[in-house]
């Protein structure tokens, strides 16, 4: 008998879930979250009780977010937090008040409460919730930071926002509230750039379809969730998003109105007053089917990569199908032949390239138009650099516990002292430019074209710009390349173009403007100058810059173009081949060379 009696009392505690144990120490949540970043409690068993305002605990998240309206007086205390399972396992539904107990943790800066199910007590079911806040965080950075914290795990909504962000391949969207008088948010608006908001695709509900810039998303309602170093809306009602018509509406008097009418205005331009037209284009990890065992490159299926190819030929297309091309993110030759065959191109297309250092595998190029280029001669440039940093192809990919090996010779004195500056060293190419046709003769032009791509910044943080020394050194290199031509070609016409990864104003761009280089994008008009959109924030990090040797022709006029084909759109639309939108992740820039028949030009910016 007494077995049975123990028998029945385990089966009773194994099924009937207990409340939070009395060994915790109970602290209301806005207590548990404190002012500062952290919890002041972790590593501390805790007790705290709260309304469920969402529930994930039978999906990956594994857990539940509470929340106590009116926690405290203290606006700078989150009254909300997240309750992490360990397992899934249906254990609560919106609306309960419940019990926790556990450990009070920061998992990689969500301040959370690490338990079990058994750690849950369900007190009541089916009441109210507590009201989502207004969310409408400040421009100041520092400022918006801290407004994010303070509400880290809490119901928010904004009632109509609008997109400065597409979807990302993260899932992620960003949007500003409607009424703040701007329609895009710009890198280095002095106000700041705090009052993006980026929603969340874990949610319950998703915005739908895939969000581009200029949507408009109204009912945002979710809770501020914080992961992978970053906040979010997980939304737990569903969104209307309304898709305005594109308006082509920019400033230049020389604005096409069609793909067609450009192409017109290029032919014209070209056969009575502009030499040629160059342009910049990263191709987004153009890689092949096939697997490089040397590298760590990507491996798209046939059919992916047949629409990468496609894509990228009707971007070629729309930007006139310029003369010259510089590349980056090339895998290897044979993509550069496939992109140079499609059909949906007009002109035959030659190629400058060699294998780079790179881990991934992705180069540097430069496309051109056999027919009117001559080739004098080009190499890769590689530099060498004492900086020890944990980056470049001889780094050990730490930039906190940095160490590069030495490859190189910096001072030439036979010993190597550095490592080498570039994993994706500058194409340096000497060219002639012909009238027509160069068989048939005709009027040369020299040129050199220096195509580059300077290190990303994917290592930086908040506090860290890691990789902004190997920038400047790559700069500093290019400079330097740039000073040995017309050291001995006075007067030269050189042209650097690419991914720099950095902005009109940075320091390795004033590097180069202080060798003689003149950035010609920034004279598109402020509204539509930007290349990239990084988590809502539009940004120039492609330039074409020219030497004094370019606008000291007095006959000829510079007009610099950007295409905003790419940076606005969703990720998914990388997967349509129908249209030339979202072919990459960055904007093309295209520069046309020729004499100025009007009294005043204005830069063109195109846009589908």
């Amino acid at each position: 008998m007494q077995k049975i009696i123990l028998f029945f009392l385990a089966f009773a505690f194994a099924f009937i879930r207990p409340r939070a144990v009395s060994s915790a120490t109970f602290y209301p949540i806005c207590q548990l979250q404190g002012t500062g970043n952290t919890t002041p409690y972790a590593g501390e068993q805790v007790q705290t009780e709260g309304m469920v305002t969402a529930d994930f605990d039978n999906q990956s998240e594994r857990g539940f977010f509470i929340q106590v309206e009116n926690c405290d007086d203290n606006g700078d205390t989150s009254n909300g937090i997240f309750v992490y399972l360990n397992e899934m396992a249906n254990v609560v539904s919106v609306g309960d008040w419940v019990t926790v107990s556990g450990l009070a943790e920061e998992d990689f800066g969500l301040t959370r409460i690490n338990t079990t199910p058994l750690g849950v007590g369900v007190v009541s079911s089916g009441n109210a919730l507590p009201l989502a806040v207004d969310f409408a965080p400040p421009f100041d950075n520092a400022q918006a930071k801290t407004y994010f914290e303070r509400h880290e795990s809490m119901r928010v909504y904004a009632a109509d926002t609008v997109v400065v962000g597409p979807t990302s391949a993260r899932g992620y969207a960003y949007v500003i509230r409607a009424g703040l008088g701007i329609a895009r948010v710009f890198q280095g608006d002095p106000a700041g750039t705090g009052e993006i908001i980026p929603i969340s695709s874990d949610g319950v509900y998703q915005i739908e379809p895939d969000a581009q810039v200029g949507d408009q998303v109204f009912n945002v309602v979710g809770v501020l969730n914080y992961t992978s170093g970053e906040f979010g809306i997980m939304l737990t009602s569903f969104p209307t998003l309304i898709r305005p018509s594109l308006v082509v509406a920019h400033e230049s008097a020389l604005l096409p109105h069609s793909r067609a009418e450009l192409q017109t205005t290029v032919h014209q331009t070209n056969q009575q007053t502009a030499p040629f037209s160059l342009a910049t284009l990263n191709l987004h990890n153009l890689f092949d089917p096939i697997d490089d065992p040397a590298t760590d490159d990507s491996i798209p299926t046939p059919g992916e990569y047949q629409t990468h190819l496609k894509k990228l030929a009707l971007t070629i297309h729309e930007l006139g199908e310029p003369l010259f091309i510089a590349v980056q993110e090339a895998e290897n030759n044979s993509v550069l032949q496939a992109l140079a065959n499609r059909p949906e191109l007009e002109a035959t297309y030659a190629y400058l390239w060699q294998d780079s250092v790179d881990r991934r595998g992705i180069d540097v190029a430069l496309l051109y138009q056999a027919n009117r280029v001559n080739v004098i001669g080009w190499e890769l440039r590689q530099g060498c650099t004492t900086l020890v940093d944990g980056l470049g192809p001889d780094g050990n990919g730490d930039v906190t516990l940095p160490a590069n090996a030495l490859t190189c010779d910096t001072d030439g004195d036979g010993e190597n002292d550095g490592n080498r500056l570039f994993s994706r060293p500058p194409l340096v190419a000497h060219v002639q430019v012909c009238e027509g046709s160069c068989a048939s003769g005709g009027a040369l032009r020299d040129l050199w074209v220096i195509a580059v791509h300077f290190k990303s910044k994917s290592e930086d943080n908040d506090f860290q710009a890691y990789t902004l020394p190997r920038r400047m050194a790559q700069a500093q290199f290019v400079a330097g390349v740039y000073a040995e031509i017309v050291g001995s070609e006075p007067g030269a016409e050189v042209i650097a173009a690419g991914d720099f990864n950095d902005y009109p104003d940075s320091q390795p761009l004033q590097i180069l403007a202080g060798a003689g280089f003149v950035d010609q994008v920034v004279r598109v008009p402020q509204a539509s100058a930007f290349t990239y959109n990084f988590e809502g924030v539009s940004q120039i990090i492609d330039h074409i810059l020219v030497s004094p040797g370019v606008l000291d022709n007095a006959s000829q006029g510079l007009i610099p173009t950007i295409f905003h084909l790419n940076a606005d759109y969703p990720v998914s639309w990388e997967g349509d081949d129908s249209t030339a939108r979202r072919a990459t992740d960055h904007d093309p820039v295209v520069l046309r060379v020729g004499e100025l028949t009007e009294a005043v030009w204005l830069p063109i910016v195109a846009r589908p």
